[in-house]
């Protein structure tokens, strides 16, 4: 139990096999594990561990959801930009249609005259 709680302590990435392991432990052994004053001990330092641990992945997850939500954001900001963007060569391109059958009128006219 010693050296999977310190493999615990150390471990970043062990986590996530190593905790369900000691939880099996824990929960098939724990009269035994609790008779054993060391073990508490070790046991107090285990759960110290795992909350200081716990705090972290929480404001990790907080800082995710911050940067996911700004992308987000982003990405409709860009989206929508595109689409003005867009709207406005549409919107020239019929500008410059008209420009040209304003032309063609005007020559008409001077023709029949």
């Amino acid at each position: 139990m010693e050296d999977v709680t310190e493999r615990c302590k150390h471990m970043s990435c062990s986590g996530n096999y190593v905790l369900p392991w000691i939880y099996t432990i824990l929960v098939n052994h724990s009269q035994h594990i609790v008779s054993q004053e060391p073990v508490t001990q070790l046991l107090d330092s285990l759960h110290q561990s795992t909350k200081s641990r716990g705090t972290a992945v929480q404001s990790l997850l907080q800082l995710s959801g911050g940067l996911q939500l700004v992308m987000a954001q982003i990405d409709k900001a860009s989206q929508n930009i595109s689409q003005i963007q867009h709207g406005h060569q549409v919107d020239e391109s019929e500008d410059e249609e008209e420009e040209v059958e304003d032309v063609l009128y005007g020559e008409e006219d001077d023709e029949s005259r």
